[in-house]
């Protein structure tokens, strides 16, 4: 399934009594038709939890353009593959598939999609991901063309955009559930209804449908903490919603202050002391954050001085990781470092790169800048 990644999501596989899978091995074997920029593959496995890192649990290297990766493991866990680039970035594309202990898995990529097949296990997983497919390619169709809108200048006619778009998107949801029920309807599989559920969330719902056979299966031990696990999920993004309104365009700037080396760092360091001020929530380890920091770059060294400042806040990042990509990236504007949550919930922010633009009074003047919108936004206040 091949995605474009606006978030990672926190989901997992069955959680199995650890007798039944004690310490069996997972093969994967990945074969990648044309190489070309790829250098690895990231893997991020879910946690008990059935949340992920946000820094990948391991790294496989492509070689003769293959690549060959194995784990022990005493259940079924959820993983997310993709690639990165040589300069550091993370390819747009990904897979979201179970490790399944004692099951072997062929990986197929070629032209950017992954095709996904091996053991009994897999094989079903095709076979749900073949009839996903054309549906899924549609979403990716739709998304796409959001998020070039979304990264246009803010203006009247973009948003009126982006509102009837999100109209549609309510349309093709429901005409995806529609497939999807057909689908589970005729199919008794465990790989099809997890299928399901990484593409759909809506783990209530493809539980009721489930048959009894998937009930007993793999998936038995799975929804019920999934379904929590999605709950909990639902109430922090609502929260979060909360927080981003009153955090809004023209509200005052939210101080934070985190402790590091010994020495307390404070956003009111540098926001509301007079100068406008962009500020980044950023993380070492994000492809997209890491593509913003030469416009970041360039808007510093263009307009720094009295009236205007640039400020990195390193989120969900090790300062170790931070600085290491701060030399890599020739950054040299000041950062606040290893603030790991504490910018993000406090300006209600589930997905970096976050980058705002504060008055010298310290109110929010704009919020979700990016690309070129972010020289518009300052030439705009600064001339």
């Amino acid at each position: 399934m091949k995605k474009i990644l606006l978030s990672l999501v926190l989901t997992a596989v069955a959680i199995i009594p650890a007798q039944v899978f004690a310490q069996k091995t997972f093969n994967l074997q990945g074969t990648v038709a044309k190489a070309l920029h790829d250098v690895r593959y990231y893997i991020y496995i879910a946690k008990d939890d059935g949340s992920f890192d946000n820094k990948p649990t391991d790294s496989v290297e492509i070689k003769n353009h293959k690549f060959v990766y194995s784990i022990k493991m005493k259940q079924p866990r959820m993983a997310h593959v993709r690639a990165i680039f040589d300069d550091g970035s993370l390819c747009s594309v990904y897979m979201d598939f179970p490790f399944v202990p004692g099951e072997k898995a062929l990986l197929n990529v070629q032209n950017g999609s992954f095709v996904l097949n091996g053991s009994k296990f897999y094989r079903q997983w095709n076979a749900a991901d073949s009839y996903f497919g054309p549906h899924d390619n549609k979403y990716r169709t739709f998304e796409k063309k959001y998020t070039d809108i979304s990264d246009q200048p803010k203006s009247e006619e973009r948003d009126k955009e982006l509102a009837e778009l999100d109209r549609k998107y309510m349309d093709m949801y429901n005409e995806y559930n529609h497939y999807a029920h057909e689908y589970l309807k005729e199919h008794n599989d465990e790989a099809g209804t997890i299928a399901y559920f990484t593409m759909n969330y809506s783990f209530g719902k493809t539980w009721d449908i489930a048959r009894n056979s998937v009930k007993n299966g793999l998936d038995g031990k799975l929804f019920h903490g999934l379904i929590v696990e999605q709950q909990k999920q639902q109430k922090h993004e609502e929260e979060m919603k909360v927080v981003a309104k009153a955090t809004g365009e023209g509200m005052m700037f939210k101080d934070i202050q985190v402790e590091y080396d010994g020495k307390l760092q404070k956003l009111s360091d540098y926001v509301g002391k007079g100068k406008y001020v962009i500020v980044d929530f950023w993380a070492s380890w994000c492809g997209p954050c890491r593509s913003e920091i030469p416009n970041l770059i360039n808007v510093y060294n263009k307009y720094k001085g009295a009236k205007f400042d640039v400020v990195g806040v390193a989120t969900w990042d090790k300062p170790e990781d931070t600085k290491k990509a701060i030399k890599e990236l020739g950054i040299e504007y000041p950062q606040i470092f290893n603030a790991q949550s504490i910018g993000s919930e406090a300006y209600g922010i589930t997905g970096i790169p976050e980058i705002i633009l504060f008055g010298p009074d310290g109110k929010v003047l704009e919020r979700g800048l990016r690309g070129q919108a972010i020289e518009e936004a300052a030439n705009k206040y600064l001339n």
